[in-house]
């Protein structure tokens, strides 16, 4: 170690360094300034980085959670380029095999699929997406409630969305979904799929799907905002009803609700109530208070449904009374 050290102070660059930066990450995987070095001495040598992914996958085997190891592996695929995408995929795949939550790994793919596929030229991103996707259903079928794969979905759709919809768009933050198509299709058929997933499993009491469906909601209610101006037509009230015919449902059976399940419809109507409410207080009229009046109930019965979070309904309710204030 006292050697590498002195190797990477003298800025020595070389073969010699290069196999003692091994030596040293053999005896201390987190060892950050191994690892740097490491790739300064790779490309330098203008070593295999191939063979250096393989190696790198053995070093990861009882590592799964290595920082320093996940960032080699993105740096040498960085140099790489598209071709690294497939074998990147498979090894995260496998990872998950043994820990289906390993973020590190989550991390890696996504970035595979943005930095790999989704912006390199010639790539086939809408095939990859729907295999993406299938796999993303794979792992819901073993475990409905992997907040991994819920999370990962979003992040497939918004982001092909996104590159869809075209660069400096203007999109909303993680509302892309809702601009994948002209109409509200898209949103329609993300609600229909997470609905189904409920459905299917009898998980009602599970935050990633409910989340899911919140998003879809803000999302779809981002797109009308922010074609309204256009008179496009864009209905955000038509893209979720399903959503909201099944709220209603567990609305008509409150009593045997669990705590959980309520605040999430609370907080689906609430999140509805002070969007319309909102957009009426803009436009002024007696709408407007009879939007608020709505909107803040909706807002009270959240708060009260969800203590924990009780305090953030309370701060969007104060923040409504102010723009609504004459």
């Amino acid at each position: 170690m006292g050697t590498l050290r002195a190797v990477v102070a003298a800025d020595e660059v070389s073969d010699r360094a290069l196999r003692m930066t091994g030596s040293a990450i053999g005896t201390n995987p987190t060892f950050y300034t191994a690892w740097q070095h490491r790739r300064r001495c790779l490309l330098a040598t203008g070593a295999d980085l191939t063979a250096e992914l393989a190696l790198t996958t053995k070093w990861g085997g009882p590592n799964p959670k290595n920082f320093q190891l996940w960032q080699h592996r993105r740096a040498l695929c960085a140099e790489i380029g598209p071709s690294a995408a497939a074998g990147e995929l498979a090894l995260t795949a496998e990872v998950f095999e043994a820990d289906a939550k390993n973020y590190h790994a989550w991390s890696h793919r996504r970035w595979v699929l943005q930095s790999l596929v989704l912006d390199a030229e010639g790539k086939d991103w809408a095939q990859t997406a729907k295999e993406e996707l299938e796999w993303v259903d794979g792992l819901l079928e073993s475990d409905v409630r992997n907040n991994s794969a819920w999370t990962h979905r979003w992040f497939v759709r918004d982001v092909g969305s996104a590159a869809a919809a075209g660069a400096g768009a203007g999109l909303p933050a993680h509302s892309a979904v809702a601009y994948a198509t002209e109409d509200e299709t898209a949103v329609r058929e993300e609600a229909a799929w997470a609905l189904g997933w409920v459905r299917r499993s009898g998980v009602t009491a599970n935050e990633s799907a409910m989340n899911h469906l919140r998003a879809l909601g803000a999302a779809a209610r981002s797109r009308e905002r922010h074609d309204r101006p256009s008179g496009s037509g864009y209905d955000s009230e038509a893209a979720l009803a399903e959503v909201s015919a099944w709220v209603s449902e567990l609305a008509a059976g409150a009593g045997a609700m669990t705590p959980f399940v309520a605040s999430f419809a609370a907080a689906f109507a609430a999140d509805w109530r002070e969007d319309e409410a909102f957009h009426a207080a803009a436009a002024g009229g007696e709408a407007a208070g009879r939007a608020t009046e709505a909107a803040l109930a909706a807002l009270d019965t959240a708060a009260e449904s969800d203590p924990a979070r009780a305090a953030v309904w309370r701060a969007r309710a104060a923040s409504l009374r102010r723009v609504a204030a004459p």
